[in-house]
This record gives C-alpha cells, sequence and structure tokens, in this order.
C-alpha cells in the first residue's frame, strides 16, 4: 500500500502522461489532416485556372494594345489568332 501511495503521489493517476499526450497526438493529427486537405484543394484548384488566367490576360494586354494604336491590325490579328 505504501508503494502504491508513493509511485501515485501526485494524485493525477498513473495514465495522466498518456492521456496529454493523447490530447496532443489529436489536435496534431487535426491539424496534419486540415493541412494536408488545404495542400491538395490549393493545388487542384490552381491547376485549372493559371492557363485560363494567362490567357485571358494575354489577350486584355494585346487588346489594351491594339486600342492605344500601338500595333496594327494585321499583327493584332496574328498574335490574337495565336493566343487562341
Amino acid at each position: 500500500m505504501f508503494s502504491v501511495l508513493i509511485a501515485d503521489s501526485d494524485g493525477l493517476g498513473h495514465m495522466w502522461g498518456w492521456g496529454g499526450g493523447m490530447l496532443l497526438g489529436w489536435v496534431f493529427m487535426t491539424l496534419l489532416l486540415a493541412v494536408a486537405g488545404w495542400l491538395v484543394y490549393t493545388l487542384a484548384r490552381g491547376a485549372e485556372s493559371p492557363s485560363r488566367r494567362n490567357e485571358s490576360s494575354a489577350l486584355d494586354v494585346l487588346d489594351t494594345r491594339y486600342a492605344r494604336g500601338e500595333i496594327e491590325r494585321e499583327e493584332y490579328l496574328e498574335r490574337r489568332a495565336d493566343l487562341e
């Protein structure tokens, strides 16, 4: 009986270390899964967006240059055909 009192002198029980570690494990696992989910979402969304964004951006620049008179109609039509 005396050895039990010495081993459990903090009054928290024998499983205190495991309980705290399990809680920390759950928090870490939740954060890890959240980061992994965010990464997959970002990569999947980014895979289709840049090509569309770059095309429309290039076309916008081309349209603006043509509207300002920086390039001739023939060059405009040729570059537009290349971009499409």
